[in-house]
């Protein structure tokens, strides 16, 4: 520490003291301001995330969408090789077990609104009509040959149950839009008020710090920096060797 700082005043050394505090507290609101914007919504962090789940979205068939499922029974029953037949079989099988599966975690993930209501109850019940008649009707009767069955359970039940189903995601879909805008504007309200908040903590902190500062330099003042020690009111000044030997 230099010799001028160290032979200065009292009150220039809380000063410096306070001014330390006070760009302490700007870096502190600087970095924490800085750590919302990349973090919030809308920031870099998030349109990263949002972005690798959209291009997911775009290229995987949706477990929850029975669209793959209503493809492969098309592709049952204009496939006449048993092996490619199998194979779709099983297909069908383990689409229907991923949509059980996906349809179990949104009943229990979701709240109780207009969106968990169109995606685990309306567009489930046509799904599983859906299902049922594919696993109980038209398998078995493209197993057996009979091309005029499976066609007319094609026609008649696995093409209107889907196009209900179809119906209802569609209304999901456009729910699920509006609850994801309306989510992100009262994010963004709320890291914006968070912003504020921190800035006016720290100004009220330093406030106080510069109050306290204030306050401390004043005894200072009043008492003397280099003030003697004083005897206790009463009592007679003790003997400078008795100090000594104390």
């Amino acid at each position: 520490m230099s010799p001028y700082f160290r032979n200065s005043r009292t009150v220039v050394k809380l000063g410096s003291l306070a001014m330390v505090f006070l760009l302490s507290f700007c870096l502190y609101g600087l970095y924490c301001i800085n750590t919302v914007k990349e973090v919030k919504i809308n920031g870099p962090y998030y349109k990263r995330i949002v972005e690798g789940k959209d291009v997911i979205a775009d290229i995987l068939p949706p477990p929850e969408y029975l669209i793959e499922a209503y493809l492969t029974a098309f592709q049952m029953f204009h496939n006449r090789n048993p092996g490619d037949l199998a194979a779709l079989i099983a297909q069908s099988g383990r689409l229907k077990a991923e949509y059980l599966a996906r349809h179990a975690y949104w009943e229990a993930a979701l709240r109780e609104d207009a969106l968990k209501k169109g995606l685990v109850r309306d567009s489930y019940a046509p799904a599983q009509r859906m299902l049922e008649a594919i696993d109980g009707e038209f398998i078995p009767a493209i197993k057996a040959g009979d091309n005029a069955k499976a066609e007319s359970i094609l026609d008649e039940k696995i093409q209107p149950a889907y196009r209900e189903h179809r119906g209802y995601i569609d209304k999901v879909v456009e729910l699920a839009k509006k609850r994801n805008q309306d989510d992100e504007a009262r994010a963004a309200v709320a890291v914006d008020s968070r912003t504020y908040g921190q800035i006016a903590l720290g100004l009220f902190l330093f406030f106080l710090l510069s109050i306290y500062s204030s306050y401390v330099i004043q005894q200072v003042e009043v008492a003397g920096p280099d003030a003697p020690d004083q005897e206790p009111a009463g009592k007679a000044p003790k003997d400078p060797a008795s100090r000594i030997r104390a």
